[in-house]
């Protein structure tokens, strides 16, 4: 504010200098909120990115393999149940030795596999999610698998000729 007794001439002058000075200042201000601006898009970015990654392995579409790759799979979800079972022998009781003919069980299994892979895989492996796998999914795989292979004799070689064709139609979902 101009004081009554100060020439016009420096009032002028200092309030051109104070006003240099917010110029100044305003610029220094919009240089560091476009840099947040910036750092919020990355973080942005990034945030879109890993919620898009896929965790974990894809799953495997038994039904659209072919016999060299089903084999192929199937050979490692093998190696996988015996690792598994050794760790779980409880799990034993419900996954009887015919499961690899049973394409149904295979499934099941293959499922329960890459959710596993999911889970103790990761850099920093998830108690809740742990949990999760051995309250609700590992019990209802067991179950179904049980169910499944119940009526199997032992050494059963179940087979559906109609399931050894590669299915060629997708499915709607």
């Amino acid at each position: 504010m101009p004081q009554p007794d100060q020439p016009y001439a420096e009032t002028v002058a200092r309030l051109v200098t104070q006003v240099t000075a917010h110029r100044g200042r305003l610029t220094t201000l919009e240089q560091r909120a476009d840099a947040v601006d910036e750092r919020i898009e990355r973080l942005t970015e990034d945030m879109v990115q890993a919620l898009t990654i896929r965790k974990g392995p894809e799953i495997v579409a038994w039904h659209e393999l072919d016999p060299r790759q089903y084999a192929a799979h199937l050979a490692d979800l093998a190696a996988w149940m015996d690792t598994f079972l050794a760790a779980y022998p409880s799990a034993a009781a419900s996954v009887r030795p015919c499961w690899k003919d049973h394409k149904d069980a295979v499934t099941e299994l293959g499922l329960i596999w890459c959710e596993f892979t999911r889970i103790y895989t990761s850099e920093r492996p998830s108690l809740d999610e742990a949990l999760v796998f051995h309250d609700r999914w590992l019990p209802g795989v067991l179950k179904r698998v049980h169910q499944i292979t119940a009526n199997c004799a032992t050494g059963c070689t179940l087979t559906r000729p109609a399931w050894d064709e590669t299915i060629r139609r997708r499915s709607p979902w």
